[in-house]
């Protein structure tokens, strides 16, 4: 799936951390929601090394989207584990959870401008997995645009 991307973006040496929830904070009488400093550090180095490495205009038509994200094994772990984790056999079952790694990647995305909403995102798959250097990779497939009216659509004959 990896092979036919269109576009990849690429984050090495970084630890994946989810997207949090923002806590409520009070401001005098004023409650406000404020992102945890984790999730605004994160956000701000993926949306700078995304900027650096996309060069074009945003993208603007229905994308699929397949996010991997790697994580050093605990070093506490024995050797043989360790072996075991990096060969594959043991699977990433630990949080951050995808769902929260994916909207992380998303927003940082969108704030870099690779394209204009996530909501243009029509299919998204993630994996979690142990590796020697932790990070995450993005491969972007773009899919056909959706048609402006209706001459230029071809209905889809099913079999």
């Amino acid at each position: 799936m990896t092979a036919d991307a269109q576009h990849r973006i690429e984050w090495r040496g970084w630890t994946p951390v989810g997207r949090t929830n923002p806590k409520p904070t009070r401001r005098g009488c004023r409650l406000s929601l404020v992102q945890t400093p984790q999730t605004r550090a994160a956000l701000r180095y993926l949306t700078l090394q995304a900027r650096a490495s996309w060069s074009g205009p945003p993208l603007e038509v229905p994308l699929a989207i397949h996010a991997v994200f790697v994580f050093a094994p605990p070093k506490s772990w024995p050797d043989w584990k360790r072996a075991a984790a990096l060969a594959g056999d043991i699977p990433h079952a630990t949080k951050p959870d995808a769902s929260n790694l994916l909207k992380l990647l998303e927003d940082a995305c969108t704030q870099a401008e690779v394209w204009r909403d996530d909501a243009q995102i029509v299919e998204a798959t993630t994996l979690k997995r142990y590796g020697p250097t932790p990070g995450a990779s993005l491969y972007i497939f773009e899919r056909d645009p959706v048609p402006s009216t209706r001459a230029d659509y071809t209905p889809q004959r099913s079999a």
